[in-house]
């Protein structure tokens, strides 16, 4: 190898003693350790700086993080926070006492604005939006104007819930929290629901209609007396009555209840006027009436065991015959109190006057006089038509409950309903007491049968009752299991969501209605009645049996945080 050719590897202290010439191999020089140490000196502080510059890019990145995090953080309690406020103007608009009722007039309609009472006072702003519930179970959002509160209900209609948007910081928010933000502010989003007790609910007040449905009750509240108009309107506080679960119909007059009074004592006619007095529960008999086998608003009697009979005289119109727009004095009278439908002792009770003592407490499947109350039709209750068993009727229809403070004899068997679930499920046998009066012991018990066939697709399939005596079993000692299939029902109670609570569906899963869109006269009959079918469950009132008048606590519900930048779409 010549010295002028380098060999393929060599060290830096070799390297350097051949390119100095001569032709020995001279021994590595002492300070080659150094320089090694040196080279790897430098590129430790390339390393070093490499990694400081990157620790000091990620803590500052971290930084960023943190304060973004705080920000966004702060956002989101504010949009809470405005939630919240929001909750406590919609709660502030309601009655005291138990239960308490929305005050339409005073709900919020307007956005509202403020801050937190954090350190970081996240502000916010507000809108909230109202619905009503139909009877076909959907949602409908309504104008509200401050001062008015949200648009009256349409016919079936209720009140049910508040959809409210709240954002924050309001800086960075829409004047219109469901409208979509501008730049790239940080912003939070929380949409939350409000569930009235409104919800589901008919609302106490309503009319009082004559047979012929020309008249209506109005209360003078000049001279405090009961009367009979020919001028009837929903929108007429003074012809909005209730009947209460104590059996009083009685009236809203300013902030004060007042109860109708009977001026008969149980002997004869009385000339005195029927008047009102803030004397209700207090009142004893003098203010609570029951509604008889016509219809008839009958009083009852002061004195007898049981407590609570009918007396048999029930409160008239004075004017029957009357086409003109004419207002008299009602009277109290016997001669035609139980004695087939007319114009002077018959009446009508709007679904929103109430369902008196027949409706159940909250959470019970039957109340006192054991009935099932329509809440489509509320007030009026599921009857076995002209109290026919033998052959039984073509159908069954939705009658007005009828109904007296003597709950032991009161009201007669074709409107009183007894559930036999041996396995204490809630699948089982509904059947009348045929001639009782009790569910205990019946002799000849029917039981409600279900065609099995949706009314949507079969008009004329009709439930019915049905006995052994008839050729179909009715047996209330036999098991479940050897039942017929269309004896079945399952009570749902307030179980299964808005579709199925408060039903009783077939063997097949159809729910028991009042089909108001297929009224028919029963035999010897010139008046229509709602009649009584199956149909696939849709959540309608129809299909509700016994709920509460207003059920379940105003409450909040599914609240989430709106995503995206866009502008909010509010739930259906």
């Amino acid at each position: 190898m010549s010295d002028t050719t380098l060999p393929s590897i060599v060290g830096p202290g070799r390297l350097l003693k051949r390119l100095s010439g001569g032709n020995s191999e001279f021994p590595e020089a002492p300070d080659e350790r150094g320089l090694l140490m040196l080279s790897v000196t430098i590129v430790l502080m390339v390393v070093l700086s490499i990694i400081v510059a990157t620790m000091m890019t990620t803590a500052i990145g971290q930084l960023q993080l943190s304060s973004n995090s705080t920000n966004r953080n702060g956002a989101l309690q504010g949009a809470l926070a405005g939630v919240q406020a929001m909750v406590a103007n919609i709660r502030a608009a309601s009655t005291s006492g138990s239960p308490s009722y929305v005050v339409l007039d005073q709900l919020p309609c307007n956005n509202i604005t403020g801050e937190t009472n954090t350190a970081n006072s996240a502000s916010f702003v507000v809108s909230v939006d109202y619905q009503d519930l139909t009877s076909q179970g959907t949602y409908s959002t309504v104008s509200c104007t401050q001062g008015q509160g949200p648009a009256a209900a349409a016919q079936g209609n209720a009140l049910a819930r508040a959809i409210i948007v709240s954002c924050s910081p309001s800086s960075a928010c829409p004047t219109n929290p469901l409208s979509a933000p501008t730049g790239s502010a940080i912003w939070r989003r929380v949409v939350s629901t409000y569930d009235f007790n409104t919800s589901y609910q008919n609302i106490p007040g309503g009319l009082i209609y004559s047979y012929s449905g020309d008249e209506c009750f109005e209360v003078n509240t000049t001279s405090d007396v009961l009367q009979v108009t020919t001028s009837c309107s929903t929108g007429n506080a003074d012809e909005l009555f209730q009947y209460t679960t104590n059996w009083n119909l009685a009236i809203q007059i300013g902030n004060s209840i007042y109860c109708i009074q009977d001026p008969e004592d149980g002997s004869s006619p009385s000339s005195s006027p029927v008047t009102i007095s803030t004397s209700c529960a207090s009142g004893g008999a003098e203010a609570q009436w029951g509604i008889n086998d016509s219809g008839g608003i009958e009083g009852v009697a002061t004195t007898g065991s049981p407590a609570g009979q009918p007396n048999g005289y029930c409160l008239a119109n004075p004017n029957p015959s009357d086409t003109a727009n004419t207002t008299a004095n009602a009277t109290v009278e016997n001669t035609d109190c139980d004695d087939g439908f007319d114009n002077t002792a018959t009446w009508h009770l709007s679904p929103e006057v109430g369902a008196g003592g027949s409706q159940p407490p909250s959470g019970q499947v039957f109340g006192a006089t054991g009935q099932l109350v329509n809440f489509e039709e509320f007030g009026d209750c599921l009857d076995v038509t002209n109290q026919d068993s033998d052959p039984p009727p073509p159908f069954l229809i939705d009658y007005m409950c009828k109904q007296f403070p003597d709950t032991t004899d009161y009201p007669t068997w074709n409107q009183r309903w007894c559930f036999y679930s041996p396995n204490s499920s809630n699948v089982g046998l509904l059947y009348t007491p045929v001639g009782q009066t009790s569910c205990s012991s019946p002799s000849t018990p029917y039981c409600l049968e279900s065609p099995l066939e949706p009314a949507s697709q079969y008009p004329s399939a009709y439930v019915n009752i049905t006995a052994s005596t008839i050729g179909e079993a009715c047996n209330l000692s036999a098991s479940m299991a050897s039942q017929p299939t269309n004896l079945l029902w399952t009570e749902w109670g307030d179980n299964g969501g808005l579709t199925h609570e408060y039903t009783w569906t077939d063997n097949d899963g159809y729910c028991l209605e009042a089909n108001t869109a297929n009224p028919q006269a029963p035999p010897g009959n010139n008046d229509e009645f709602t009649t009584i079918q199956v149909d696939t469950c849709d959540g309608s009132y129809e299909q509700k049996w016994n709920a509460p008048a207003i059920f379940g606590e105003s409450q909040i519900t599914n609240t989430h945080e709106g995503t995206g930048n866009g502008s909010v779409t509010l739930p259906q």
